[in-house]
């Protein structure tokens, strides 16, 4: 019984700590450059980023860094963060979650009308613009996160004529 309820900890353990860190990357997204603050690429599917890391012991990991999350090819979900000067082999990783199947994402568009709801499963830098969402499925566990936004977000929807 004891056995059991370890591994229950251990698997809520693991799931609370990738959402908090998802949860820090997707909510402190920077928007400095045009197009690279947030993109997909390849496949299987990869996110790249801009985020804000806060204070960091090392100077160069302190405030906005790149940031890559992918699945490596050990299985382990992970995130890549460098500086954003180009510092050569400047770089560090940290393990998210081990033994991961398949990751999925959906991204809602800024802007949608009602009725017309589309998630996209890619997010090309030539967006040049943040999701409102990202949806995330992971091994059975879905995750969701409410992007940053510069733009002031009004939504209007028609009234019916009687």
């Amino acid at each position: 019984m004891e056995e059991k309820i370890e591994i229950a900890k251990e698997a809520v353990f693991s799931r609370a700590s990738l959402q908090m860190r998802l949860d820090q990357i997707f909510s402190r997204i920077t928007p400095i450059e045009a197009s690279d603050f947030l993109f997909t690429d390849k496949d299987p599917i990869e996110v790249h980023c801009i985020f804000d890391n806060g204070i960091d012991p090392d100077p160069d990991f302190s405030g906005p860094v790149k940031a890559l999350l992918y699945i490596d090819d050990e299985k382990n979900y992970c995130l890549t963060i460098s500086p954003l000067e180009a510092k050569p082999k400047k770089m560090r990783t940290e393990i998210l979650k081990k033994e991961v199947g398949v990751v999925e994402y959906e991204f809602l568009p800024p802007q949608w009308t009602k009725g017309e709801t589309k998630l996209e499963t890619e997010w090309p830098k030539e967006k040049k613009k943040l999701p409102s969402l990202i949806r995330m499925k992971m091994d059975g566990m879905k995750f969701a996160f409410f992007l940053p936004t510069i733009d002031p977000v009004i939504t209007f929807f028609e009234s019916e004529k009687k």
